[in-house]
């Protein structure tokens, strides 16, 4: 499936978000999501698409890369910790790809080897973190499945980019709404058969963060009811191609 934004409808999020945030990165993040998502929908299929001409012209990207350089992790209680580093893990998939100029695929910004995942590095209070390691090792670390749903890899099957930032005091609420979202996009998520469902490819690839087949399962249909009875047939096919355009 490919997508333009020429044929998206564009609707910008005006509500200010009231939330206060020890960490200096989230208004100006969170203001840059707000203006440069786009959602949209073609053929029944609802997405948030980015306008990343719009974004790389936009100052903020900056002073927010400065902020998340400069956060102290360590003074952030646990769920600030989490919303923090989904944040981070997003921030800098965006980065990467205006950083880089790419306008098919994030991954052409690796090499034969090494994924993308591991290649690129970004500052955050003296350290240096690829995109695997905050997914794999940082993330992983909070036995929250959920992140996968709210985790953007700039492409057209992960996740839609939520409009606004994950922030410490809403981020179990905006997980769900992230989670029951993507389980309700055929294109992305779960499709619904008369005895089966194919889904995700996600639901692979992190299986064990899902204690497996099972938990993988048991957690679609928590999630989403009606898939209640159903086996898993196979995954749908993911596309790779860019979350947006320039």
């Amino acid at each position: 499936m490919r997508f333009s934004l020429f044929f998206c409808f564009i609707t910008f999020i005006i509500n200010h978000n009231a939330y206060a945030d020890k960490a200096s990165y989230y208004d100006t993040y969170d203001a840059l999501l707000k203006r440069h998502v786009v959602r949209c929908e073609e053929d029944g299929t609802h997405l948030s698409m980015l306008d990343y001409l719009s974004w790389s012209q936009d100052i903020r990207h900056q002073t927010t890369m400065n902020a998340f350089a400069t956060t102290n992790i360590e003074a952030l209680n646990r769920n600030e910790q989490l919303a923090f580093w989904i944040n981070a893990h997003n921030f800098f998939t965006i980065d990467l790809i205006i950083t880089h100029y790419e306008q098919d695929s994030i991954m052409k910004l690796g090499s034969p080897f090494k994924s993308v995942w591991k290649t690129h590095k970004w500052n955050i209070n003296g350290n240096k973190y690829t995109l695997h390691e905050i997914k794999h090792t940082i993330l992983s670390s909070f036995n929250e499945p959920r992140i996968h749903m709210a985790i953007s890899c700039a492409s057209l099957s992960c996740p839609n980019l939520r409009a606004e930032a994950y922030h410490a005091s809403a981020i179990d609420a905006q997980l769900e709404a992230q989670t029951i979202a993507f389980m309700r996009n055929s294109a992305k998520g779960v499709i619904i058969k008369e005895s089966t469902m194919e889904i995700s490819k996600i639901f692979d690839w992190h299986k064990d963060d899902f204690d497996g087949d099972k938990g993988v399962t048991q957690f679609i249909i928590a999630h989403l009811p009606e898939a209640e009875g159903k086996t898993i047939s196979g995954y749908i096919d993911y596309d790779w191609a860019l979350n947006g355009s320039w």
